[in-house]
């Protein structure tokens, strides 16, 4: 139980960081598979829906969808701070570093299509260094917003 606990204060992170940054949620979930539980949050990427906009309004989505991936680890982390980084946390590192990588590339004015795989680029030691700063900083907004809607977080799990 306890670990369905820490689990529902990951996802409501996810869900509550993404209403407040005006991103739909479409749902959340607790799913058990008979022998322990795993949650999803599904969203509306920021990003997918502004694709076709400037360059500044890509951006912007982008860092919301990387900070929208990084509040479940930051609120599970702040009700329950592990010893070592879950497992659990690595797919929503992975995408948030995947964003940051696609936002450095478009930052530097590369034409990145919808499809694209960082396999199709090579990543230069300038785009490195802001897709280093573009994680960091959205890791930040990430504890922030975590931090000031504590409230809301909480009731999601307690409603379990």
């Amino acid at each position: 139980m306890t670990e369905d606990i820490i689990k529902a204060y990951h996802e409501s992170g996810h869900a509550v960081v993404a209403r407040t940054l005006g991103v739909v949620v479409e749902y959340v979930t607790m799913l058990e598979d008979g022998h322990e539980s795993s949650g999803q949050v599904l969203t509306h990427g920021a990003a997918y829906c502004v694709w076709d906009s400037d360059k500044a309004t890509r951006l912007a989505a982008m860092a919301n969808d990387a900070i929208i991936s990084l509040a479940g680890p930051r609120a599970q982390q702040l009700y329950r701070p592990p010893k070592k980084t879950p497992d659990a946390w690595k797919s929503d590192i992975e995408f948030a570093t995947s964003i940051s990588y696609f936002a450095a590339l478009i930052e530097s004015g590369v034409d990145v299509g919808r499809s694209d795989s960082l396999r199709d680029h090579n990543i230069t030691d300038g785009q490195e260094a802001f897709a280093t700063d573009f994680f960091r900083r959205c890791s930040d907004e990430a504890l922030k917003l975590v931090e000031k809607h504590w409230p809301a977080i909480e009731r999601v799990p307690k409603r379990s």
